[in-house]
């Protein structure tokens, strides 16, 4: 418990007065979490001041079909996906969806997979929180950047409004943040470099999610698969309640006003990243993938991934944007 204690000056000051520090109660062993990910019908800790997370007491294994009562719901997004593949704005799209309070979920087109791009900072994120637990003293660290990403052909296609700028030394708590709320791929490169690869390939493993030799177009991961990033997150299943916390607050920051931010409205908070990448259509054609995953937090926080592909861009946010609102309507009926 000292351990905890010694790392939430890195926290925040917002976890100083959460008060649940004390011991924390799991249902199995963190060599069982992929039991875990998998979690339906759920008792929660709902006796905290944490704003994020709702610790995870005990489940039942979740079913391992789409839950019937959300049909209505998934013919009207894939109606509305089959539509903006009819017109040829979208080459392809999935989505998952899950209630995390009461485990009903859906998805649609659930076995594809795409690159996860910057994505795949969630996990670099809690492999630093994860370290942190018991070598607090590295979110202090700091790092200086040396290699400029502008001319090592680095320029992202969604610039971040906030970059590690070469030649200037960040602590790796500077580095998660503009990581995380800016998608920097400055610091992401820096994090990459300094991170225990054996803790990034524990997270991986104890998901049971593929871990990725190197990040080339042949590494790729379905909607379903990376929820469980976002899951372990909110059921603080795999890192401390604070430092759960603490990486929810972060995606909660996200400056990205496109995707699901814009299907939702603007005084609901959520807690996501989005991804992007250039990659080569079947047809040979460029184009480009962008994804958005993350929490929304209505009266019952639901977890919401989407995953496109299509030509260009601006027609994926859109229809990413159209299925966010569709589910955020649909739980309002409700």
């Amino acid at each position: 418990m000292a351990k905890l204690k010694r790392l939430l000056p890195y926290l925040g000051a917002f976890l100083l007065g959460a008060g649940l520090i004390g011991g924390l109660v799991r249902l199995t062993d963190h060599n069982n979490v992929s039991s875990k990910a998998i979690c339906g019908t759920t008792l929660r800790n709902t006796e905290s001041d944490y704003k994020f997370i709702k610790p995870l007491l005990a489940c039942d294994v979740g079913a391992t079909v789409d839950t019937p009562s959300l049909a209505p719901l998934k013919n009207k997004l894939t109606t509305l996906i089959n539509s903006a593949k009819a017109a040829g704005q979208v080459s392809n799209a999935s989505l998952y969806f899950r209630d995390l309070d009461q485990g009903d979920w859906t998805e649609i087109n659930g076995t594809d997979a795409y690159q996860p791009a910057s994505l795949f900072k969630v996990p670099l994120l809690i492999a630093y929180l994860k370290i942190a637990e018991d070598h607090p003293e590295i979110l202090g660290q700091k790092i200086t950047v040396t290699t400029d990403s502008t001319k090592e052909g680095g320029i992202q296609s969604i610039p971040p409004a906030q970059s590690a700028i070469f030649g200037q030394s960040y602590s790796v708590a500077d580095l998660l943040r503009l990581m995380i709320v800016y998608s920097d791929n400055s610091a992401k490169d820096l994090l990459t470099n300094y991170v225990d690869i054996n803790v990034l390939d524990q997270i991986f493993t104890e998901l049971a999610i593929p871990f990725p030799n190197n990040m080339t177009s042949a590494y790729t991961l379905t909607a379903r698969s990376y929820s469980r990033f976002f899951r372990t997150l909110y059921n603080s299943s795999y890192l401390s309640d604070p430092a759960s916390e603490y990486a929810l607050s972060l995606l909660s920051d996200v400056v990205y006003a496109d995707g699901l931010r814009a299907g939702v409205p603007a005084d609901v908070k959520i807690a996501h990243k989005f991804g992007e990448a250039n990659i080569t259509l079947a047809n040979g054609q460029s184009g480009q993938e962008l994804h958005d995953c993350g929490i929304v937090y209505d009266s019952h926080p639901y977890l919401i991934c989407i995953m496109t592909r299509g030509t260009t861009a601006d027609p994926l946010a859109k229809l990413i944007a159209t299925l966010s609102q569709t589910v955020y309507e649909f739980r309002q009926q409700k």
